[in-house]
């Protein structure tokens, strides 16, 4: 019998030389792989397109985790994904799981390599954010780290990002006084009224960053975070 689901998987088809480009990337139909005993079937629900995937796309040898992207193969990052088919009792069918996944529609799980995500604790789409890797960076280098106190001033880079924009909000629960640099008008009001930061950083606008820092943070900079 034929299987009725259509599959297709994204690949890197070039190294940009730049801003990666429709060219960049390639998109092929695929077989539906056949479960065996003691896998399960995944089905992608959401996939993390992060910045720093740009450097995997480059020439060069695999770097110590083994994530540079090669030529007309798919494409990996942090995904969420459920179980449709399974032969393993642990993961039933309909279980929601978060790893690192091939940008494939449908695709066959290491079992080994999944992690279980609870549908009741929060929306399924925060394991590749807020409680995923970027909620985990923000967390560990704000509170463990930075260890921010009340009226203190803390600096963010790369504020409005997924990173920092949860280290802001962090910093901002410890009632400091808080200042997000970022490259877009767009992300300075993102950060001042959507997100309630003191002052916002344009770097792109100012001469010099030691100067803007030094305005915005007369009383100098108690933590500073960079993305």
């Amino acid at each position: 019998m034929n299987n009725p689901l259509h599959n297709q998987q994204i690949v890197l088809a070039e190294h940009p030389s730049d801003t990666p480009t429709k060219n960049t990337f390639g998109f092929n139909n695929i077989e539906i792989p056949q479960i065996g005993k003691g896998q399960v079937l995944l089905k992608s629900l959401y996939i993390s397109v992060d910045p720093g995937m740009r450097g995997f796309m480059d020439k060069g040898e695999d770097d110590a985790a083994g994530l540079k992207f090669e030529l007309n193969k798919p494409i990996t990052s942090r995904s969420v994904a459920q179980v449709i088919e399974s032969k393993h009792e642990d993961f039933p069918k309909g279980t929601i799981v978060h790893a690192r996944l091939a940008w494939k529609k449908y695709q066959l799980g290491e079992t080994d390599h999944l992690e279980k995500v609870n549908p009741d604790l929060a929306p399924i789409s925060t394991a590749v954010s807020i409680l995923g890797i970027p909620g985990l960076a923000a967390y560990f280098g704000m509170e463990k780290i930075g260890k921010p106190k009340k009226a203190e001033t803390v600096v963010v880079s790369g504020a409005a990002g997924a990173v920092g924009s949860v280290a802001v909000q962090l910093a901002k629960f410890h009632e400091c006084n808080v200042i997000g640099i970022a490259g877009s008008d767009a992300k300075i009001e993102f950060l001042e009224k959507d997100l309630g930061i003191d002052k916002g950083i344009k770097y792109k606008k100012v001469s010099t960053m030691k100067q803007a820092i030094k305005e915005a943070c007369p009383n100098g900079v108690d933590v500073f975070l960079t993305m």
